[in-house]
């Protein structure tokens, strides 16, 4: 095998985000301008700090975790005043009330407003994932236009060689035009394609950048490689446990939080009690007053409770279909990319121990078989067209395996937590 694993683990049997990348795997020149992206793990960690979508699902969170302590709170108490405009023998009034819920009723509300952050912070988690996901690809997408263009540069530079050579050898009378035409459109072709390569890692640098929150055109080092692993992982199984999918644990919570809605809904109907106070200020002789109450809520409209706990049920039956939807896009999805991860590293294994070293042979043969003589002008062009096309498909095959083994860690959940780099990435003083 052309590749070795490198994985790191830590506790709980979860990936690192740096564990698939190799030391200095970016370079230099990006950290001479931002400290902190030397590396794939760098970039990831810059996205959890400057990505808007995370940014965005952060303070969401935020705000549904500052909605527990507004639902465990009292009412405020209602303060009352009258004065008698005519004359009577109470001058003033003063009243005092404090509304108290019906029983069970506020820690219901709380436990909803706790689930409902909970619900959020899974968000959040299937959000990084998501964006962890995009940025190892784009970075995967941009490192191979680089290959590409390198690729095609070092074969065009081959043919300009034996360009020259086949205008002296048709100088001389050894060559035939029709060869110096073909090797010069040859020629034409590789430096339009090297030139659609390198156009093509601008949009693509534009994708990593926009990912980590910095301009489009902001460098990235120039020493970028594809990190050597192997499919080490539960790929290679028929069966996997999902348990840590985030968009699973976040239909889970999602349950969750719509069964303590139902709580609330059912709570509702309770009676809330209302104590009180009032002192009364007498005229003349006549002792002020002062007087306790006592009021309590008739929940005497059931309409309105009966569309509270429809409401609920429904919130319910639909958060429970969206988790069996979310186990079938996942089955779906792992499957899919299961495939795609062990035909790309099927097809890389095919370039990379058979079918380059031959095409390298093949070459090498027909060069020498050039040189006497014994070999046609068109099968040495050929034979370097072949081994341009193998080059490619050998690098493209690399890159895809390595984006959907990433495409697998998000399925499987494997990546580390975001919630506590992106809490004291966001967080603010």
């Amino acid at each position: 095998m052309y590749m070795k694993t490198i994985f790191k683990r830590i506790p709980g049997n979860r990936l690192l985000v740096g564990g698939l990348l190799l030391a200095g795997l970016w370079g230099s020149a990006l950290a001479a301008t931002q400290p902190g992206l030397e590396s794939m793990d760098g970039l990831v960690r810059a996205a959890y700090a400057h990505n808007p979508e995370l940014e965005s699902a952060y303070a969401r969170w935020q705000a549904s975790l500052a909605r527990v302590p507004q639902m465990e709170a009292w009412p405020d108490p209602m303060l009352g005043y009258g004065y008698f405009i005519q004359r009577m023998e109470t001058r003033q009034v003063f009243r005092v009330e404090q509304m108290f819920p019906g029983y069970g009723q506020r820690s219901a509300r709380a436990d909803a407003a706790q689930a409902d952050a909970v619900v959020a912070a899974e968000q959040l988690e299937a959000t990084a994932a998501r964006i962890r996901e995009q940025i190892l690809q784009a970075g995967a997408d941009y490192l191979f236009a680089r290959r590409a263009a390198s690729l095609v540069g070092e074969n065009l530079e081959l043919l300009e060689q034996l360009e020259a050579v086949a205008n002296r050898r048709y100088r001389t009378g050894e060559a035939s035009q029709a060869d110096v035409l073909r090797l010069e459109s040859e020629v034409a072709t590789l430096r339009t394609e090297r030139e659609s390569w390198q156009e093509r890692e601008a949009p693509l640098r534009a994708r990593v950048n926009a990912l980590i929150g910095r301009a489009s055109s902001a460098p990235l080092p120039q020493d970028l490689r594809l990190p050597e692993w192997q499919d080490s992982s539960p790929a290679a199984e028929s069966s996997t446990s999902w348990a840590n999918n985030p968009d699973l644990r976040t239909a889970e919570a999602r349950i969750a939080a719509a069964e303590r809605g139902q709580r609330v809904a059912r709570l509702e109907s309770r009676p809330n009690l209302v104590f009180g106070i009032e002192y009364m200020d007498n005229r003349g002789m006549a002792r002020d007053d002062v007087m306790a109450m006592v009021s309590v809520s008739l929940p005497v409209w059931q309409g309105r409770y009966r569309g509270l706990r429809r409401e609920a049920a429904q919130n319910l039956r639909a958060a429970e279909a969206d988790y069996r939807a979310a186990i079938n896009r996942l089955e779906a999805d792992a499957s899919l990319t299961r495939f795609e991860l062990r035909d790309a590293l099927r097809q890389a294994d095919l370039f990379s121990e058979t079918l380059l070293p031959r095409a390298r042979q093949t070459l090498a043969l027909v060069e020498s078989d050039y040189r006497t003589g014994q070999a046609s002008f068109l099968d040495l062009l050929e034979s370097q067209r072949s081994l341009l096309a193998l080059e490619l498909g050998e690098a493209r095959a690399q890159t895809d395996a390595f984006k959907q083994f990433v495409t697998w860690e998000r399925l499987q959940g494997s990546a580390p937590p975001a919630l506590p780099t992106v809490r004291d990435r966001l967080a603010q003083p």
